[in-house]
């Protein structure tokens, strides 16, 4: 039985950027979490931008560190100008994943 992937469009990658902005933790939670999305057949786009996202924009880090070390104007320029940054790879990561796996080779119709 082969999986099927979600396809979630734009709505998926600014979901999977919000949730990886806001999920707490360091790589011990960040890591398996991505994992546990996609077996359970969560968008490779999507996924990809949470973990980036978590990376680049990561509230925890720049409340513990960022803002007391770098200051506000600093922390808030960085997060804007990283804002399209997870989108813009989990649309990549889609394109390149679709491209690698075309869904006949995974089992998926396709059409839907």
């Amino acid at each position: 039985m082969t999986k099927s992937r979600a396809r979630s469009g734009l709505k998926g990658l600014l979901v999977g950027t919000a949730f990886g902005a806001i999920l707490p933790g360091g790589p011990f939670t960040a890591y398996p979490v991505a994992s546990a999305l996609l077996a359970v057949g969560a968008d490779f786009g999507a996924t990809i931008a949470m973990v980036v996202s978590w990376t680049l924009i990561g509230y925890g880090r720049a409340v513990a560190w960022e803002l007391p070390i770098m200051g506000t104007d600093f922390t808030l320029w960085r997060i804007v100008i990283s804002l399209p940054l997870p989108v813009l790879a989990g649309a990549f990561g889609r394109f390149v994943y679709g491209r690698m796996y075309p869904p006949e080779t995974r089992g998926e119709s396709g059409s839907e």
